[in-house]
């Protein structure tokens, strides 16, 4: 190739310039790990000259770039009673989807989550300009009246899988036969046995009349706060005027696969650094001088060492106290901590992802969050999985499966299992080869997860919202895009012609039958 095709190449692979944008993110979920996912997600628009503000009712775990401007609008004190007495029972006992649902957890997060709404620090940037809306999903569509107050696109980040809500959102088909829902995982190429499509099957169309009864909810929220707007879109048009879903997952490793549309942009391991930050220095020396390694517990933001029970603290504490390798404990209370073992040492907050990244670290114990199970898939680390609620369980299945971490319950973990578990995953080299072929997958990307994120933002901003990559079947009514009226006809026709047919058999018939009467009577 010589220099002038070389260099036309190299200009035809650019994207067009894009002048810096206004961009507003809309980030409430009141999971601050949630925020770890978001806030990277700006950073990135921010550092490609973008102006960003954002909006959040939580602190985010790691200080918000400068350059980004911050609006922190806190939810109430009794929201915020309500939410750490929710994560409290949540993390007592063994749950499932439809715990969390009985705790309430996604009508309480829905309605927290509209607080900010009628704020004074928020409703006054309806005075500035914005180009743009990103909105952190998490059961939160009521925002969507944001974006049609600036008459701007939106586009929509969420922290994990696709799911069922996303697949209606973006027109993804659900394909039932293969497609597990987010508590459940399918083994990488398999199918599904008959069993587990049945269960599938239920499970979809369950959580599908679950899912209606939220949107009736964040129906009301939209009509409540927009309604009086005039020629104000409605909340099904809103639903439908969402540009683009960016999803923290990468299917082709993460499976199954399956169709996704253009609309659906998977930027899994956003937050992951491809090179580590700096780490303070005494995690750095805890580090760089353990010899035989490093085991990093971290339960995510949410779950705190008071939630869980003292027998289960005390199986942590002593199983680790027994190891010849160096741990890194997130405890929230320094003050009070399981024990004072040599070989532990209990930070309240870790940077995460560059603990991740030192190769001395060998083990990753976690509550299987989609955030920690992307940062430990990233950099090929072994894991153990300690899921709690909502989609954890089916992240720690994946994870299993893959063939490079095990899954247990904490609440029903013994202190030997858990010791043989910590053995197996520390001396058994399949579960950190297996770990490291799966990272060298989840990168191999033709653009990294940031350069998808701006690529395809500003592919919407240079596009007037992008419109042209919707499916028709976001304009579509249940019957059309079923085919359900075509299947009505059809079958009508069927059933006429099966009646003609009968009546005309038994017509023949009764000739048939009658003939020889007559001839013998004559």
């Amino acid at each position: 190739m010589g220099p002038r095709t070389y260099g036309l190449a190299v200009l035809l692979l650019l994207p067009l310039a894009v002048q810096p944008a206004n961009i507003l993110g809309l980030f409430t979920s009141l999971s601050p790990s949630h925020l770890i996912i978001h806030v990277e997600m700006m950073k990135t628009l921010m550092e490609q000259g973008h102006n960003v503000t954002i909006v959040t009712v939580r602190m985010p775990p790691h200080p918000v770039p400068e350059g980004i401007r911050h609006i922190f609008i806190p939810i109430s004190a009794q929201g915020e009673e309500k939410f750490k007495s929710l994560i409290g029972k949540m993390s007592e006992k063994r749950l499932i989807y439809y715990d969390f649902v009985w705790y309430k957890g996604i009508e309480t997060m829905i309605n927290l989550q509209t607080e900010f709404l009628a704020d004074k620090r928020f409703t006054g940037l309806y005075e500035e300009q914005f180009d743009i809306v990103f909105h952190g999903y998490f059961m939160n569509l009521f925002e969507l009246g944001v974006a049609a107050k600036f008459k701007c696109p939106v586009i929509m980040n969420w922290v994990g899988a696709p799911l069922d809500q996303t697949d209606q959102l973006t027109g993804n088909p659900p394909e039932l036969s293969y497609v597990t829902p987010i508590t459940m995982s399918a083994q990488a190429g398999q199918s599904l046995s008959f069993k587990e499509r049945l269960h599938v099957f239920l499970l979809h169309w369950c959580l599908r009349f679950l899912n209606w009864t939220f949107d009736m909810k964040m129906q009301h929220h939209y009509e409540h706060f927009f309604g009086q707007e005039k020629n104000f879109p409605s909340y099904a048009e809103a639903k439908i005027s969402i540009s683009l879903f960016f999803s923290n997952y990468h299917t082709l490793t993460e499976g199954p696969i399956r169709p996704l549309l253009p609309n659906f942009i998977e930027v899994g391991g956003l937050q992951a650094k491809e090179e580590p930050s700096k780490l303070p220095q005494d995690i750095q020396t805890f580090l760089d001088t353990a010899k035989e390694g490093v085991v990093l517990l971290s339960l995510g933001s949410n779950v705190k060492g008071s939630h869980m029970k003292p027998q289960s603290v005390r199986m942590l504490y002593e199983g680790f106290a027994g190891l010849k390798e160096r741990v890194i404990w997130k405890w929230d209370d320094l003050a009070n901590t399981p024990g004072n073992a040599s070989n532990i040492l209990y930070k309240n907050w870790l940077p995460q992802d560059d603990i991740l990244a030192h190769p001395n670290l060998k083990l990753f114990i976690t509550h299987a969050g989609k955030g920690g199970i992307a940062e430990g898939q990233y950099h090929g680390v072994p894991m153990l999985a300690f899921p709690f609620y909502g989609d954890q369980f089916g992240n720690a299945e994946g994870m299993v499966k893959a063939g490079f971490g095990l899954g247990l319950r904490l609440l029903e973990t013994s202190d030997e299992v858990f010791r043989s578990a910590l053995k197996e995953l520390l001396q058994n080299p399949k579960y950190a080869n297996a770990a490291k072929t799966y990272s060298q997958r989840y990168r191999d990307r033709p653009l990294t997860a940031r350069q998808s994120v701006v690529y395809w933002t500003e592919y919407v901003l240079r596009h007037k919202g992008a419109r042209h990559l919707q499916t028709p079947v976001l304009h579509m009514s249940f019957i059309e895009s079923n085919n359900l009226d075509v299947y009505a006809l059809l079958s009508i026709v069927f059933l006429g012609l099966f009646w003609l047919l009968k009546r005309l058999f038994s017509w023949i018939s009764a000739k048939i039958r009658g003939s020889p009467r007559k001839l013998k009577k004559n």
